[in-house]
């Protein structure tokens, strides 16, 4: 039996959050994963974290189980809560719009989508999920600038979150911060401190890693503005012009992305 969503009230601001059955201290990978979902309202201001990620493409899909029932999502989401179910934050709750949204009732994901500025400045943190991988490369990037590790930087600057239109709200409305990319943690400032120094060093150039890396200062520098230190990006014309490259599937969300800052 498939899960069934029940209704959202819009008078109330109510979101759906999940909670994450952990395997144990463990953290092992194997088995299915299980989420629990609650229905939780805004104005009472819930603890809880959001996730920043991508949706990737739409196949091939991996079932989870909500509330004991089968639910169908993509594959990158599908990794994130395998690594995700092995933290002790994972028994927290935690919005994944993906699950928390009934995607194919459009009335409540119009509804819903208006909510995000919200849903995102009212997160304790957000978890920006940068896929499988390693992270103590970057980690040590942060301290060092070594030439050898612009092969791994220029993988990360062409990672598809950074490139995705909403990722913009997200990190510059996000009160922390956690990068997590398989089952390591990185500090979002040290991720930013490596790309800020590499588009000073390539700011003359014109190369294929240049204008990514320069994207993620640019990321870097409005979520600055946002926190109201060294104000530079002011209005919404800047805003646009600055996030112009950034991609969504639906050319309306561009207004939703950028007014929501």
């Amino acid at each position: 039996q498939r899960f069934e969503y029940k209704p959202l009230s819009r008078r109330k601001h109510q979101i759906r959050v999940l909670r994450v059955k952990n395997l144990g201290s463990g953290g092992s990978s194997s088995g299915d994963v299980h989420c629990t979902i609650e229905t939780v309202t805004l104005k009472s201001k819930p603890s809880y974290r959001a996730l920043s990620y991508t949706w990737g493409p739409p196949e091939p899909k991996f079932t989870i189980y909500v509330n004991d029932a089968p639910f169908q999502v993509s594959q990158n989401l599908y990794e994130f809560l395998k690594a995700f179910r092995g933290r002790p934050e994972a028994a927290e709750p935690i919005w994944i719009d993906q699950i928390a949204i009934n995607q194919n009732d459009i009335p409540e994901r119009n509804s819903q989508v208006s909510k995000m500025k919200n849903v995102y400045v009212s997160a304790k943190e957000v978890i920006m999920w940068l896929g499988p991988g390693t992270a103590q490369e970057i980690r040590a990037e942060a301290k060092e600038l070594a030439p050898e590790s612009l092969e791994l930087l220029q993988a990360f600057a062409n990672n598809p979150y950074f490139h995705r239109l909403w990722v913009v709200q997200e990190v510059i409305l996000a009160a922390e911060i956690q990068v997590l990319i398989g089952d390591q943690v990185l500090v979002w400032d040290d991720l930013y401190k490596v790309f800020s120094k590499h588009s000073k060093k390539f700011a003359d150039e014109s190369t294929d890693m240049s204008e990514p890396i320069r994207a993620i200062e640019r990321l870097g520098i409005s979520r600055i503005d946002h926190r109201g230190i060294e104000p530079s990006i002011t209005n919404i014309e800047d805003h646009i012009d600055c996030f112009k490259a950034q991609k969504c599937v639906d050319p309306r969300d561009k207004i939703y992305g950028i007014v929501g800052m």
